[in-house]
């Protein structure tokens, strides 16, 4: 259905708000449609429409795709149009666009949303709409979906002239906690106080048994004969060779006292480690399986 009457003469009047570049193009495409070379007609129509939207654009869009059955395409510009007619429109404008719309209608579906949040885009078989909007009947698959929010899909099967009210109340996505640094746990402590420790006391052992080393060499270089001292006790060389064997002793003492505390570091933190590292549902198991146990047990019975 062609409404010619109404896209060759009135359309001009109202194209004031159009450059004259825009005006000159309208009257071209018009004057293609009432020769009814439809095709150049819509591409001229279609280009007007991109460049800046309008009711008289819009019905003439629409009028062709209603002849060419592309009933749910003429239903939104016929929708456009009369939302967009102008207070002092002629009646002649509403009436054909009134006429366009119920007719198309009767061959699609409208789909009607109340969506939450409101900026949510709505996609139907995989192409984004506005809302709302008409589409083509049979089986329709919708998806809403907003930033920070979950996805809501439906699928629905609908029919010619049906109208749809549809209704979304999106779920916001659940918020992620932020990353934390990672603390450090007890076994971290023990490795590292522990280790610590141990190797300070090693060191120091290993430290104190080098310097008794070098006493033991100082004392060789006196070389003193073995009665020397017996005789001269008072004698320098005497003196000093008794304060270093003294001396290499405290130090031998002391590496040997410290060997000892690096020991029994090693031990008691690599205890504590294992035992705030292993379940007690697994120390248990293993003390449960060990001979000691079978041995205590068995000696009760």
């Amino acid at each position: 259905m062609l409404l010619f009457g109404c896209l060759s003469c009135p359309a001009v009047t109202h194209a004031g708000d159009k450059p004259s570049s825009a005006v000159a193009r309208y009257e071209e495409a018009a004057t293609l449609m009432e020769r009814n070379e439809l095709h150049a007609a819509y591409s001229i129509f279609e280009e007007l429409w991109k460049t800046k939207p309008s009711f008289d654009v819009a019905m003439a869009m629409a009028d062709i795709e209603s002849s060419w059955g592309k009933f749910a395409e003429a239903a939104r510009h016929y929708a456009y149009a009369k939302s967009n007619l102008p207070i002092t429109g002629e009646v002649a404008y509403a009436e054909a666009i009134n006429e366009g719309l119920d007719a198309a209608r009767r061959h699609v579906v409208e789909l009607r949303f109340e969506v939450t949040p409101t900026h949510a885009e709505v996609v139907i078989n995989g192409e984004l709409t506005e809302r709302p909007t008409f589409t083509t009947p049979g089986q329709l698959s919708i998806e809403v979906g907003a930033s920070g929010y979950v996805t809501d899909h439906l699928e629905l099967l609908a029919d010619a002239g049906e109208v749809k009210e549809l209704k979304f109340r999106l779920v916001p996505e659940p918020k992620l906690p932020p990353p934390s640094k990672p603390e450090a746990t007890r076994q971290d402590w023990v490795l590292w106080v522990g280790g610590s420790v141990t190797a300070g006391l090693a060191a120091g052992s290993v430290l104190s048994a080098v310097s008794a080393g070098s006493d033991r060499d100082s004392l060789n270089r006196l070389d003193l004969a073995p009665t020397q001292c017996t005789q001269t006790p008072g004698d320098d060389a005497c003196v000093k060779a008794n304060h270093l064997r003294v001396l290499r002793q405290d130090k031998l003492a002391t590496a040997q006292w410290l060997a000892l505390g690096a020991g029994v570091s090693a031990v008691g933190s690599g205890l504590l480690w294992y035992f705030w590292t292993t379940p007690p549902a697994a120390q248990l198991e293993a003390f449960a399986s060990s001979d000691e146990f079978h041995l205590n047990w068995s000696g009760t019975f």
